[in-house]
């Protein structure tokens, strides 16, 4: 009988030592008509439930913002639609959370201020993340954008310092203001060929970011789009741009060169101020465009390339007649079925829309294949492949 007490009391023990505490809810509420939320004591916050998160504001906090501080891990469960607006923002201890399937949309600010948060995987059905999402979430390194999403927001990963690369989906047409401001730590972008609009300082203070190809229907550059981009050494301008805004390329001062294409009528307000690294420029339009102190702090006397029968109305301008103005003589051979954006200037190949060419010598050897928007070869004859077209090009 005692050995069976003692059995018995040593398996109880043992399982009080096997067996973990669960954690106890510490706090509880409602955040939707059909959701509710826990906290328990490890700092687990849960919202379950079916349908849209309920939104709040600056006046009107998360149910659990008293809390932030305490919460470690979020999981949202399967059946809730929706991340209501500022619901997960300051929450300042959070360092991981679980997205279901079921979300579509995140709203604006939602997790703004997350700075312990490293990664977050957005669903595929997500098609909208609102502004300011994830504005400095300083720890977060990698990000993915579905597929789904058309447009980013205004804001929405500024000053996500630690953001080093990330991929802008196919679909996506609009990159918001500010969008990637102060992303101190980017150092690449791919921007899709779908994007009509990018905003007024979207990439500003992107102090890493060594090259990006702005893709062509993309109309203008807006105001301070690229200022203080101090790494970035190559930038290419399609042709179908209309107008650089003020401040586009401020402070650039990694940029040695840049092509303006043809179809630039207006260039902003020190555009290229303290581009100071700046040692040629290739001015395509035929008609000077319009210039206010685009090139303040940049010496006149670089050569600035222009179109050899526009060069008299150049040299007229006021704003251009001051620098080293230059005319584009073509030396190149060239055949009309080669796009007429590619020439063989002052020998340079000139590529402004960024095309993928391929340079072959006179024994039918690559020698050359990219998308440069500036190329120097040595001198000789070379058969020159654009896409399905071809011809032959001279650098003297």
């Amino acid at each position: 009988m005692k050995r069976t007490f003692y059995l018995g009391a040593l398996l109880l023990c043992l399982a009080c030592v096997i067996l973990p505490a669960q954690a106890a809810i510490v706090d509880s509420g409602t955040c939707g008509n059909n959701l509710t939320w826990t906290l328990t004591d490890d700092g687990t916050l849960t919202v379950s439930g079916t349908g849209e998160m309920n939104d709040y504001a600056y006046d009107v906090s998360s149910p659990w913002f008293s809390q932030r501080g305490n919460i470690k891990t979020a999981r949202i469960e399967q059946g809730v639609t929706s991340i209501g607006d500022h619901a997960f923002e300051d929450c300042y201890s959070l360092i991981s959370i679980t997205i279901p399937e079921s979300v579509t949309s995140i709203g604006d600010m939602a997790f703004s201020l997350c700075v312990g948060l490293t990664a977050i995987t957005i669903p595929e059905d997500v098609t909208s993340i609102g502004s300011l999402a994830f504005q400095s979430c300083r720890s977060l390194t990698a990000i993915t954008i579905p597929d789904g999403v058309t447009s980013i927001g205004n804001g929405v990963f500024m000053n996500c310092s630690s953001l080093t690369a990330i991929t802008i989906p196919d679909g996506v047409t609009n990159i918001g203001e500010e969008a990637f401001k102060d992303c101190s730590g980017l150092t690449t972008i791919t921007i899709p060929n779908g994007i009509t609009f990018i905003g007024d300082w979207a990439f500003e203070n992107c102090s890493e970011l060594t090259s990006v190809t702005i893709p062509i229907g993309v109309m203008s550059i807006e105001d301070g789009a690229f200022r203080n981009c101090s790494s970035l050494t190559a930038i290419t301008i399609p042709d179908g741009v209309t107008s650089i805004g003020d401040g586009a390329f401020w402070s650039c001062s990694s940029l040695t060169s840049i092509t303006i294409p043809e179809s630039v009528s207006r260039i902003g307000i020190a555009a290229f101020g303290g581009c100071s690294g700046l040692t040629q420029m290739t001015v395509l339009p035929t008609t000077p465009p319009a210039v206010t102190r685009a090139y303040s702090g940049i010496s006149s006397d670089i050569p600035i390339y222009v179109p050899e029968e526009s060069l008299t109305a150049y040299q007229n301008a006021a704003a251009w007649k001051e620098f080293n103005l230059q005319a584009l003589s073509s030396t190149g051979l060239h055949t009309p079925d080669l796009p007429e954006s590619i020439r063989v200037y002052d020998g340079l190949l000139h590529n402004p829309q960024g095309l993928l060419v391929s340079l072959y010598n006179m024994q039918g050897c690559q020698v050359y294949s990219g998308k440069d928007t500036i190329l120097r070869m040595p001198a000789g004859v070379y058969v020159l492949q654009c896409g399905k077209a071809s011809g032959k090009v001279m650098f003297p």
